[in-house]
């Protein structure tokens, strides 16, 4: 089966920089939940090896934050900026290299989300992998 994700970037000037993910023997991953305020660590069950994902999309409508394996994100955890999304795709390239993936190298198992935004988020995560292994 083949799968694609298309991510898209508007930039200054009106220009839109556009990237397609199109991979085959794929699968997409979605998930979404809302996460009220002042919850510490509300746990989101997942299973996801990380050596598999082409691309992933997360974003939040609040600023969070999200971290994976235990509550006290030694596994990793990313703090996200309201409606500033995340995306990276396995192609990636920068001046030093293949771009890292923002989800570290160790399988996820659950997220942890902490809110102390002042309101609700709502927290949207997609990702292509590879379902072949």
């Amino acid at each position: 089966m083949s799968v694609s994700q298309s991510l898209e970037l508007n930039v200054a000037g009106g220009k839109v920089v556009r990237k397609t993910v199109i991979s085959t023997n794929e699968s997409k991953l979605t998930q979404s939940y809302s996460v009220a305020d002042s919850q510490t660590d509300e746990q989101h069950a997942i299973d996801l090896d990380v050596s598999t994902i082409k691309s992933l999309y997360i974003v939040s409508t609040k600023a969070v934050t999200l971290e994976w394996n235990d509550a006290s994100g030694t596994q990793g955890s990313l703090s996200l900026i309201a409606d500033e999304p995340v995306l990276w795709w396995s192609t990636q390239v920068t001046d030093g290299g293949t771009t890292l993936n923002p989800l570290g190298t160790t399988d996820i198992t659950d997220f942890y989300v902490t809110n102390a935004s002042g309101a609700s988020a709502d927290i949207n995560i997609e990702i292509v992998y590879d379902a072949s292994p």
